[in-house]
């Protein structure tokens, strides 16, 4: 049986082309490397001091300077970025595969203070020369001096 050149020519025309842009001259390709920046803030001042963590190809971990810049060069394939600080809670991850900008913001981890006093005793009124707040960095043991 000899093999049909009219259904046989076409077939083997389009695996060719096909083969081409499979090698490389199609589009879609990741480029080699590529660069992120940001900015990480609470809605106003930057935020100094943020592990910027990177997970993909590439993988480390960054911090943000005094105006909470960052600047991740030479990345390769899917990288995801992450925010962290303890006593921060961030915007969620971000997954890049090319130059890009990601920027987080940030807000301040709130813990309640309870005080709960048992004992006998009488309640002396004080008056206050400063301000005092109430704000207290995470991690900050209150105690009475008394």
């Amino acid at each position: 049986m000899k093999p049909n050149l009219n259904v046989l020519l076409p077939v083997l025309v389009l695996c060719f082309v096909l083969s081409l842009s499979a090698c490389g001259g199609g589009d879609g390709a990741l480029p080699s490397t590529y660069d992120v920046s940001g900015k990480v803030d609470d809605d106003q001042d930057g935020i100094e001091g943020v592990s910027i963590v990177y997970e993909g190809d590439e993988s480390g971990v960054e911090s943000t300077d005094s105006d909470g810049r960052y600047e991740l060069v030479g990345l390769s394939g899917r990288t995801t970025i992450t925010a962290e600080k303890d006593g921060w809670v961030f915007s969620d991850s971000e997954t890049v595969t090319n130059d890009d900008t990601v920027d987080f913001t940030g807000m301040r981890k709130e813990y309640p203070l309870t005080v709960h006093v048992d004992g006998h005793g009488e309640v002396v009124e004080s008056i206050l020369v400063t301000d005092q707040s109430t704000d207290y960095e995470y991690g900050t043991t209150v105690r009475d001096n008394r």
